[in-house]
C-alpha cells in the first residue's frame, strides 16, 4: 500500500482556504450564517464542514448549546489535512448570547468576512443598531489570536452577548 504524499502548507494558504471556506458556509451572504440556520445538526450539536479536495484540506466548525434554559454556548473550528486528518489551525470559543443580540454579531461577522478581514473568525471593530454596541478586542493574527467580543445595550450598557475565543496555526504542522 503506497504512502499518501503529505502537503506542507503555509500560514497565506490556509488563511485563504479559511476565507473560501466560511464563504461557502454561507458567512458572507444574508443567508445561512453558523447559527443558528445553514448548519447542520447532530445530536446535541450543531456543524459546519466544507471540503476542498483539490488543496486536500476540511473546515469544520463544531458548537454545542449550554443547558437548557441558559445562553451559552462553546465550539470548536479547526483546518484539518484529508491525507492524514493532522489539526492545522483551530479557534476555540465559548460564551452567551442573548437573541437581542444575535442579528448585530451575524452583521458583524458578515462585515469582517465580506471584507476579508480576519479578526478571529469574529466580527472586527465596532458596530452599532438601534440597540445594541458590538466590540471585539481581537488581537493577534491568523497565526495566532485571541479576544473577546461582546454587545451592550444602549442606553443602559447591559452585557446581552460575550464570546471568549482563542486559537491559530499548529507551527510543527505547518511550513513557514
Amino acid at each position: 500500500m503506497e504512502t499518501p504524499e503529505i502537503r506542507e502548507y503555509t500560514a497565506e494558504e490556509l488563511d485563504a482556504f479559511w476565507f473560501d471556506a466560511v464563504c461557502a458556509c454561507g458567512w458572507q451572504t444574508d443567508g445561512a450564517l453558523a447559527f443558528p440556520g445553514g448548519c447542520v445538526r447532530l445530536g446535541q450539536y450543531k456543524t459546519l464542514c466544507h471540503t476542498d479536495e483539490r488543496l486536500g484540506l476540511r473546515y469544520t466548525d463544531i458548537w454545542w448549546d449550554g443547558p437548557v434554559g441558559t445562553d451559552t454556548f462553546h465550539g470548536v473550528a479547526m483546518i484539518q489535512r484529508l491525507t492524514d486528518g493532522a489539526t492545522l489551525w483551530t479557534m476555540h470559543y465559548v460564551g452567551w448570547m442573548k437573541l437581542e443580540a444575535e442579528e448585530l454579531v451575524k452583521t458583524a461577522i458578515r462585515s469582517a468576512v465580506q471584507r476579508g478581514i480576519f479578526a478571529g473568525g469574529r466580527g472586527s471593530e465596532i458596530h452599532t443598531s438601534r440597540d445594541n454596541c458590538y466590540i471585539n478586542t481581537f488581537n493577534g493574527g491568523f497565526e495566532s489570536f485571541a479576544g473577546v467580543e461582546y454587545c451592550t445595550r444602549l442606553g443602559d450598557n447591559a452585557r446581552t452577548s460575550e464570546v471568549h475565543y482563542s486559537g491559530g496555526m499548529m507551527t510543527s504542522l505547518v511550513k513557514s
